[in-house]
């Protein structure tokens, strides 16, 4: 259990860490994770051997809150943290630790607890997801909603279940949401209007623009029914016409997480099944799948740099893993809860994590 001295933490030194990134440790298979699923290499622990641990005296910064924590997004300077866990948004200041002023929405725009999060990239506006399909736009500057639309394309109290992915295009024309439904609208930043839906065979629960803005990646549960299995895809969509390019099949439960390299070539997935695959964007190909959690992987995030690959995990971890070798380099302990979600900094000095310990931590990695 990470050591609390005081209100703030020491942050982490990052001697240990550095050697953990800098040096590809020995790896080997998950414990109780059983077999990885067939299709590209498969990247896990050498039998006894484990990636190392932090030392719990070398903490990281750790943010206190009174909810369990789902979404964690950075401003594109990196000077804000903005969370999701309450019915609005907490801003933290990520030099001083201390909370920055935040919005506050009525009784009558709450959206019921947020589980995602993201900034526009000029950083002026943060859409946030909530529950019932709910999406809003905040005014990063004033704190105030300027719109809201659904996931769903319409309001439909009937559906309750969170959206849980958020994303703007890299230009910050479009923005999408997915919110457990089968269809993911495809909005105008200026005008809040759909100008295309993306129809997918199940529920979509994830997604990620490409760093060029042509594709988006969905993934899914693989049926509408929550009551069936489905087949648990990867599906990557032409953005100007909506229509379906490719299907990356592999994952053999839900996929919770998406993200694409900084150079667009690869594209990680994190799923229910324990897993983190990637996948060659070019030919819709496994490169590797990486074992080693032994509970299901609910955030993936790349370094800026491209180099290193953060995946967050109902085991109470954080594993780092070297993206080229796909072997894990580093794992981040000291939760008490499920990792819900994982973000590095865009200056690539800080990883964010979110977790139902109703924690938010900032863990300082080596430039």
């Amino acid at each position: 259990m990470a050591r609390i001295a005081g209100t703030w933490p020491l942050r982490l030194s990052v001697a240990a860490l550095t050697l953990g990134l800098a040096t590809a440790a020995a790896t080997g298979c998950a414990k109780g994770g059983g077999p990885a699923p067939s299709g590209g290499s498969t990247a896990s622990t050498a039998p006894g051997a484990a990636a190392p641990t932090v030392a719990q005296s070398q903490d990281p910064v750790i943010l206190n809150g009174a909810n369990d924590v789902y979404g964690v997004a950075f401003s594109p300077d990196s000077r804000t943290l903005a969370t999701g866990g309450a019915a609005a948004p907490t801003l933290w200041d990520v030099a001083t630790h201390q909370r920055a002023p935040s919005p506050s929405p009525s009784p009558s725009t709450s959206t019921g607890i947020l589980h995602s999060l993201a900034y526009s990239p000029d950083g002026r506006t943060l859409a946030t997801g909530g529950v019932g399909t709910a999406v809003q736009l905040w005014d990063v500057s004033s704190r105030r909603i300027t719109a809201t639309v659904y996931a769903s394309g319409d309001p439909n109290p009937s559906i309750t279940n969170p959206v849980s992915s958020v994303a703007f295009s890299p230009d910050g024309k479009t923005f999408a949401a997915a919110g457990g439904g089968n269809k993911v609208p495809l909005w105008d930043v200026a005008t809040q209007q759909a100008k295309i839906t993306i129809t997918a065979p199940g529920r979509i629960v994830s997604l990620a623009f490409s760093p060029d803005g042509r594709t988006l990646a969905t993934g899914s549960t693989g049926t509408l029914n929550y009551e069936q299995a489905g087949d648990y895809k990867v599906q990557l969509w032409d953005v100007a016409t909506g229509q379906l390019t490719a299907t990356l099949s592999g994952h053999t439960s839900t996929v919770n997480s998406l993200a694409f390299s900084p150079d667009g070539k690869t594209l990680a997935s994190a799923s229910d099944d324990r897993t983190v695959r990637l996948w060659d964007v070019a030919t819709h190909e496994s490169r590797a799948t990486l074992t080693g959690h032994i509970a299901r992987v609910d955030g993936v995030a790349f370094s800026p740099d491209g180099k290193t690959l953060a995946s967050g995990s109902n085991d109470y971890t954080v594993r780092l893993w070297e993206v080229a070798t796909g072997q894990s380099t580093f794992t981040l302990t000291g939760y008490t809860g499920q990792v819900n979600s994982v973000a590095f900094s865009p200056d690539g000095k800080i990883l964010a994590t979110g977790s139902s310990d109703k924690t938010v931590r900032l863990w300082r990695l080596p430039r």
